[in-house]
This record gives structure tokens, sequence and C-alpha cells, in this order.
């Protein structure tokens, strides 16, 4: 049986703490930043239900209100987290709407994640 020398352990030792570091980085999946613009349908959508959904937002830091029409009942909300699953930001977002003007019927007509928050138009 062969002995290990100090130059074969600390290559072993470099290739555990390699394997280590990038699976411990990988595991810390939430750490990542996204942004979402989600089209959203608020069934009954008014100007009192869209000011206190606009203020919501207003309160939120990692939130923007970047689109609505009253008469389509659509709003697009850009939204900054570190969720890597759509229905986690769909949750997200309609507890929110939930929270803010009661709403209970939510349709999300799409949903777009994008890692490091740029979008391109």
């Amino acid at each position: 049986m062969k002995t290990l020398n100090l130059k074969d352990f600390k290559n072993i030792l470099f290739i555990v703490i390699m394997f280590f570091g990038t699976t411990a980085t990988n595991a810390f999946v939430g750490s990542d930043n996204y942004s979402s613009l989600v089209i959203v349908k608020v069934q009954g959508l008014n100007t009192d239900s869209y000011n206190k959904i606009a203020a919501g937002i207003n309160k939120e830091s990692s939130m923007s209100l970047e689109y609505s029409c009253l008469e389509s009942d659509v709003i697009v909300i850009k939204y900054k987290h570190t969720f890597n699953e759509k229905g986690d930001v769909q949750h997200a977002i309609k507890n929110k709407l939930k929270k803010w003007v009661g709403a209970t019927k939510v349709e999300f007509i799409h949903i777009d994640m994008v890692l490091g928050g740029v979008f391109k138009c």
C-alpha cells in the first residue's frame, strides 16, 4: 500500500475543497437575484383597487408598477426577488394582491424571469 506524500495530499485536498466549494454555492439557489415582469389580470380592477395596489407596490422596494389598463383589468409588475420558479413568483404576487385589495380572482397572463434583472425590449 502506497502512502501519500505531501504533494499528493495537497492535490487531493484541493480537489475536495473545489468540489465542496462549488456544491455549497449551488445549494444556495435562493441567493441569485432575479427580476420578473408579471402580467396579471385582476377581475374587477377599478380606480379604487388600482390606487390600493399602486400604494402597496410603492411601499415595496422590490416591486414597481410598469403598466396598467383599467378597461381590461390588467397590470404589469416588475418584481425583483430570489425565487427561481415562476410558481413562487405567482404565489408571492397573488398573496400581495389579496392583502392589498382582497383580490381572489387573479389570472396570470405571463411571467418572465431573468437572472440578474436586465430585460431587453
